[in-house]
């Protein structure tokens, strides 16, 4: 997933992601032992030129310039990414949906209707 918070640009890499798409995006055979995987790599890949076309086009309507940041899941920085799901759950917080039903639980008791 290509995330844009304003600032940074989150590439979140799934624990699971295939080797092939590794290889391919950035010439790694496995995400163990990597900190960070190296960023996208000149290539004549379709798929790369894809990527970095679409990385362009946000570059380019930005007033800002935003760092291209790879994050994986499970490391640390992956909360960065993370906390901008709204209806997925995290690791410490309700779904969406129990939220709304617990915020209208609220609004029910304030206003004496339960």
């Amino acid at each position: 997933y290509l995330f844009d918070n304003g600032f940074t640009l989150l590439l979140w890499i799934g624990k699971d992601v295939s080797s092939q798409v590794l290889q391919t995006f950035f010439g790694l055979d496995s995400l163990q032992g990597c900190s960070t995987p190296s960023l996208l790599p000149s290539s004549a890949n379709p798929y790369i030129a894809n990527v970095r076309s679409i990385i362009n086009t946000i570059q380019i309507e930005s007033s800002i310039y935003k760092i291209l940041m790879c994050v994986k899941q499970t490391e640390p920085y992956e909360s960065l990414f993370l906390q901008h799901l709204i209806e997925d759950k995290m690791q410490f917080a309700t779904s969406y949906d129990k939220f709304l039903v617990h915020l209208h639980t609220e609004i029910k008791t304030k206003l004496g209707l339960l």
